[in-house]
């Protein structure tokens, strides 16, 4: 993510809207069973350097505990998903920044690698939740990966740092949930002043508040990770049923620096 800024950033008012290609043919031919997965996308999908290489045992038993999160949490109510992936993620996984883990400036890491490593950006959280919420049965079309502007208070005066948050929508009249790895507390957007919308997206479409540049850069990051989560276990076959656009008001950033429809 970008460093820390001290000149305000104001969130551009014009929207655009692409419909993002289905990523079915990159994922159901790469499929391995549930979770039987882990070795295999950490030694041949991750860049050529990672810093530093996780002991056995404690990746082993963080992603055995995914596994477990998986069969516990499959038929709970959907608000008990959200709070349990929230929680899971934001325990288990500490934050350092891509520079220090894969030598990158900027490198969206699937869950088991995020999990292997124990290690993540704010990308890496939102990413982890949004791939098994999915796999647990959440909507794709309730869910949206968000960049925003968070503001970050001090004596010398208030400073920007891009950021990204996972939204949940409980429904077309409600404001989403905003997961943050940021704080343990899910709150509505509207709760959440400190945070500035700038785009977001998810596996259906891309809904773009600011440059082209920009969006065209992490939309090509975006179907990367897809295809590299296609190694991750059958939540890429979860993923994939969700690929079909459904007929709903997008998620933009207006002038006002709003989230929502």
């Amino acid at each position: 993510m970008a460093r820390l800024r001290s000149k305000k950033s104001t969130p551009a008012s014009g929207t655009q809207t692409a419909s993002l290609s289905s990523p079915s043919r990159f994922i159901l031919s790469a499929c391995l069973p549930l979770f039987c997965f882990c070795h295999l996308a950490f030694a041949e999908n991750r860049p050529p350097t990672a810093t530093q290489i996780p002991s056995e045992t404690y990746a082993k038993q963080r992603l055995d505990a995914w596994q477990d999160l998986a069969n516990r949490a499959k038929h709970l109510a959907e608000d008990a998903k959200i709070h349990l992936v929230n929680a899971f993620f934001n325990e288990r996984i500490s934050y350092d920044e891509d520079i220090n883990i894969w030598a990158q400036e900027d490198y969206w890491a699937t869950p088991s690698e995020t999990l292997a490593l124990g290690r993540g950006d704010c990308e890496d959280y939102a990413l982890s939740k949004y791939f098994t919420l999915v796999h647990l049965g959440v909507a794709s079309a309730k869910l949206r990966l968000v960049y925003v502007k968070a503001n970050q208070t001090s004596p010398t005066g208030t400073s920007y740092r891009s950021h990204m948050v996972l939204a949940y929508y409980p429904s077309n009249r409600k404001a989403p949930w905003i997961l943050d790895n940021l704080t343990s507390d899910i709150l509505p957007s509207d709760a959440r002043q400190d945070l500035q919308p700038i785009f977001s997206f998810n596996i259906q479409k891309l809904w773009v508040g600011i440059g082209k540049q920009t969006s065209s850069a992490n939309y090509a990051r975006w179907q990367d990770i897809i295809r590299r989560a296609a190694y991750d276990s059958a939540i890429a076959q979860s993923v994939a049923r969700n690929t079909s656009p459904q007929h709903e008001k997008p998620l933009v950033a207006n002038a006002a620096g709003q989230y929502y429809k």
